[in-house]
């Protein structure tokens, strides 16, 4: 007799049988707090984490999201946005945008980055081109937030609605 092996569908409920970015997906929309908290503290973080303060997003968005009563915690993750990963993708377009905006300022001839000149180009430069960063960082931020804040309302608010009746019949037994 042959033995047959049952073909069964991948258990969703079990976010550790999945990648990385659905792990994080699962505990994104599980976090407590009110659904429009979490997406605006989200929004924030991606905003925040556009402009070019590296080594203070996370504080800096932690402070928005307090004053504006926001999540905290979902703040903090929007900023990864910019990551070591992310960051050599994000700045140059940043950069590009902002200076077709003001224009203040003018990065030296790429094939000289490495040079002496180049780097004294570039601190002598620095407020002209923190500006054209920031900027950048604004415009590019506003759509990037606005769409992460809709998407992760919505997110929340189905998984809230496909679980509530799961729970409701979990309270009767």
């Amino acid at each position: 007799m042959k033995r047959t092996r049952k073909k069964t569908t991948p258990d969703r409920s079990n976010p550790s049988r999945d990648g990385f970015f659905r792990k994080a997906y699962v505990r994104f929309v599980k976090m407590r707090g009110e659904p429009r908290e979490i997406a605006r503290g989200l929004a924030i973080g991606i905003m925040v984490g556009m402009t070019p303060f590296l080594g203070f997003h996370t504080i800096a968005a932690v402070f928005v999201a307090a004053i504006w009563k926001s999540s905290k915690i979902a703040a903090a993750v929007g900023v990864f946005v910019t990551n070591p990963l992310t960051a050599p993708l994000i700045y140059p377009v940043t950069y590009m945008v902002g200076k077709a905006i003001c224009g203040f300022s003018n990065i030296p001839n790429p094939q000289k980055v490495l040079s002496l000149e180049a780097a004294i180009a570039w601190i002598k430069h620095s407020p002209a081109l923190l500006v054209d960063l920031t900027v950048g960082g604004i415009v590019l931020g506003l759509p990037l937030s606005l769409a992460a804040y809709w998407i992760a309302l919505a997110s929340i608010e189905n998984y809230r609605k496909k679980i509530k009746p799961k729970l409701k019949k979990r309270r009767r037994r």
